[in-house]
């Protein structure tokens, strides 16, 4: 006899893919099956706009003279587990393409979009916790990435050209809480 195991109501009901398996049972015994469907432990980290997304580029803007250059750019992450890290892999330092001028190293924050953030510095592992999730749910939370620059100094013409730099984030889930 050969039964063919559809765990389909319970995939549709947690949102987890359609699991088949074919069992082949032998015997003049009665036979009881058991399944178990576990969830899956979600991290996903996007730019808010969608699973998956994320920025190719954020370019720091300045606001006024004598005032430091920025860019702020949403941060959306889904989370089994509320807790998560953030590390900033090294520093942030903006280059002028055409010569060695540089930005200082740009100041990197991460922050709830209520204004409670941390600094990032370099190889320093920060713990965030998304909000409370309703039952059953994965936890989702909103938070605001902020890089910081101070420019060179000097006047306009000589300081003046494209700047260029890299950011390294690395995200990770926390262990359980």
């Amino acid at each position: 006899m050969k039964f063919n195991l559809l765990l389909f109501c319970f995939s549709f009901i947690l949102g987890l893919p359609q699991v088949q398996a074919d069992i082949t049972i032998t015997g003049n015994h009665p036979v009881r099956v058991k399944g178990t469907v576990t969830k899956k432990n979600n991290f996903e980290v996007s730019d808010g706009t969608g699973t998956g997304n994320w920025y190719t580029t954020l370019e720091l803007t300045q606001a006024g003279t004598d005032v430091l250059y920025q860019v702020e750019a949403r941060v959306h992450v889904l989370s089994t587990n509320r807790n998560f890290m953030v590390t900033l892999k090294n520093n942030v330092t903006l280059m002028n393409i055409d010569n060695n001028l540089s930005f200082f190293p740009a100041e990197v924050l991460f922050s709830t979009f209520e204004g409670q953030g941390k600094t990032l510095k370099p190889q320093e592992p920060q713990t965030f916790t998304n909000p409370e999730p309703l039952a059953g749910a994965d936890s989702e939370g909103d938070y605001t990435l902020k890089i910081s620059a101070v420019p060179p100094s000097g006047n306009n013409k000589d300081i003046g050209g494209i700047y260029t730099g890299e950011i390294e984030l690395i995200f990770e889930p926390s262990a359980s809480e």
